[in-house]
């Protein structure tokens, strides 16, 4: 078998490089374009813009398609990580106003829960001394239905000395009676 090699012909007229998107470059010019992308690799590493996956990818690419699609997808799954971080910081800030609220909150609750308590204090200062002013009424009540049962024990017992007396008075054995009990 010996050294075949075919020709290709296209004609114009039946096939165009142009009908399936087929575009020839130029290989110095494709080669400069991948050494200067090669070189601002370590810029977009320093800048965040591409990891070290990413810059090993564009390293190790021979075409300049394939490198722009690997920058693109970096460039893409690092917009995509720098909108959910957005939206992440976004919610971290929402948490943050709600636990102030929160904390406003508790600070209230925990003021009038003081409030409260110096209320129940005072309420309960207020009917200890009614208590003790109710008790002190009833030991004036007591005392004074002591001096009014005494009073009126000296009253009939002048009353019974009065009718003894009146009857000693009256009784023709007067003197007899006397003389017994005296």
């Amino acid at each position: 078998m010996g050294n075949l090699s075919r020709i290709f012909t296209a004609l114009p007229e039946h096939y165009t490089v142009t009908d399936f998107d087929i575009h020839i470059e130029d290989s110095a010019k494709s080669y400069q374009n991948v050494q200067s992308l090669i070189a601002i690799s370590g810029e977009l590493l320093k800048s965040g813009a591409a990891d070290l996956g990413d810059i090993t990818s564009i390293m190790t690419t021979d075409s300049i398609t394939e490198l722009k699609r690997t920058i693109d997808k970096s460039i893409a799954k690092r917009k995509a990580e720098n909108d959910t971080i957005g939206q992440l910081q976004q919610q971290l800030q929402q948490y943050e106003q709600q636990a102030q609220e929160m904390n406003k909150a508790n600070t209230q609750l925990q003021q009038q829960i003081q409030q409260l308590q110096n209320q129940l204090q005072q309420n309960n200062q207020a009917k200890m001394q009614l208590e003790a002013e109710k008790l002190a009424i009833e030991r004036e009540k007591v005392k004074n239905d002591k001096d009014y049962n005494d009073k009126t024990i000296r009253v009939k017992e002048q009353q019974v000395q009065a009718q003894v007396a009146q009857m000693f008075d009256e009784n023709p054995y007067n003197d007899k009676i006397k003389a017994v009990v005296g």
